[in-house]
């Protein structure tokens, strides 16, 4: 499988995640070189998003900077701390699989997490919005469920029990965390106008 065809699957797996999952498992899985250059292009992806709508104010002091630093240091800086989270995230990922009786192997489990990376991007999309913090961890559960019932062959049942109880719980640490620092956010910013113009001094003595 190439890198394009891993894109193209990822973003079907958004759209119809159970359908994918069941054709992806008829056919060999691609490379731990392809589904990292997927995972770490829409991660990328996500931060470049950020970018085209207004955004908290702890993000914008993260992208401050001139155009070299916004466009490309910071991508390339993303991009090199995400390699060693994504294997975290698949092994995070695994070990839920294995809770839900999966039989497949790492490999899978990372298959999935790599499946699911274009939800950074409606992350990033969605960030100044913190009530809607929730849709990405619905979502991304939705993918886990139907890639650890497809790929690791994990009951049906017990997979929805647990995927949901956890991506759930983090639906809600996700928007109460959002909600927190647009509070926060917005206490620290001024209440009142940001300058107050200054009285004229007065001028005395008559007109020549």
């Amino acid at each position: 499988m190439s890198f394009l065809e891993a894109v193209v699957d990822s973003l079907r797996a958004l759209a119809r995640p159970f359908g994918t999952f069941e054709r992806l498992a008829s056919r060999p899985g691609p490379g731990y070189a392809v589904l990292l250059a997927n995972w770490v292009f829409f991660i990328v992806m996500g931060y470049y998003a950020g970018l085209v709508i207004p955004q908290p104010a702890w993000r914008q002091a993260f992208a401050a900077g001139g155009p070299l630093r916004r466009f490309l240091a910071l991508p390339l800086a993303t991009a090199l701390v995400s390699i060693p989270l994504t294997f975290l995230t698949g092994g995070l990922l695994h070990l839920l699989c294995l809770l839900c009786g999966g039989r497949g192997g790492y490999r899978q489990s990372y298959r999935i997490g790599s499946a699911s990376s274009p939800l950074v991007v409606i992350a990033g999309l969605l960030a100044p919005w913190p009530w809607l913090a929730f849709t990405p961890f619905v979502w991304r559960g939705i993918v886990a469920i139907a890639g650890t019932e497809k790929l690791h062959q994990a009951p049906r049942g017990r997979t929805r029990a647990v995927m949901g109880a956890v991506f759930a719980l983090g639906a809600c640490l996700a928007v109460l965390g959002g909600v927190i620092g647009f509070r926060r956010a917005s206490r620290s910013l001024p209440s009142g106008p940001s300058a107050v113009s200054a009285p004229l001094p007065a001028t005395s003595g008559a007109r020549p």
